[in-house]
């Protein structure tokens, strides 16, 4: 996976979200692989692959993130790597090639207190968080009504304002949707209610979305 195949995955109507960058079926694959080169040395993989290993941390978790209850990054990153990351300087360099893939990307790659937020942004919401991002989506179009879809200000605005209605303790994927500054998952969910069929032929991802906003 060399840049131009993952910079080609960022069209104008694409997600946003890196993790989302490739469809999830996807992962195992790439699992795999990572497995099989984890015998090389950290610093080499990251040269040779930085873009595949950071397409598969953000698309971990998405996938993978809040499952059961577990709040922890490095864990999931070890999983998907096949190794354990024991010393600090191998999650910097982890860091530091990751944030150097999403600035080639053209992604929001400064400005994180923490290396693990800009994973986290970047992977979008996780599949375990996004009941609760239907829910305040929910509760903001009962409150003042869907956006309209060709105003992508005002449909940002919406889409950030819904964010007051997250219950106490939901911090998380509020990072991703103040970085969505398409609206992506706005306008998913406005697609949504205008037709429960509308997400049907899209990726797994967004039919999930679609079962949970029910």
């Amino acid at each position: 996976m060399d840049y131009m195949v993952m910079r080609s995955q960022l069209r104008a109507d694409a997600s946003p979200f890196l993790g989302l960058a490739l469809v999830a079926e996807k992962l195992p694959e790439a699992k795999d692989a990572l497995h099989a080169l984890s015998d090389w040395r950290l610093n080499v993989l990251m040269q040779k692959f930085g873009y595949a290993v950071s397409w598969a941390i953000c698309a971990t978790l998405s996938e993978h993130y809040g499952e059961d209850g577990n709040a922890k990054v490095w864990p999931l990153v070890e999983n998907i790597l096949g190794r354990t990351l024991k010393l600090p300087d191998e999650r910097k360099l982890i860091s530091g090639a990751f944030r150097r893939s999403c600035q080639k990307l053209g992604l929001a790659s400064d400005g994180f207190d923490r290396s693990v937020q800009a994973f986290q942004v970047h992977a979008g919401v996780s599949r375990s968080q996004l009941h609760h991002l239907a829910r305040v989506f929910i509760a903001q179009e009962r409150s003042i009504g869907l956006p309209e879809q060709d105003d992508i200000v005002m449909l940002n605005r919406w889409e950030d304002d819904a964010l007051h209605f997250l219950d106490a303790g939901v911090h998380v994927l509020q990072r991703p949707i103040l970085m969505d500054h398409s609206a992506w998952m706005a306008s998913a969910y406005v697609d949504w209610r205008r037709d429960r069929n509308a997400l049907l032929e899209t990726s797994s991802y967004l039919k999930h979305f679609g079962r949970v906003a029910v």
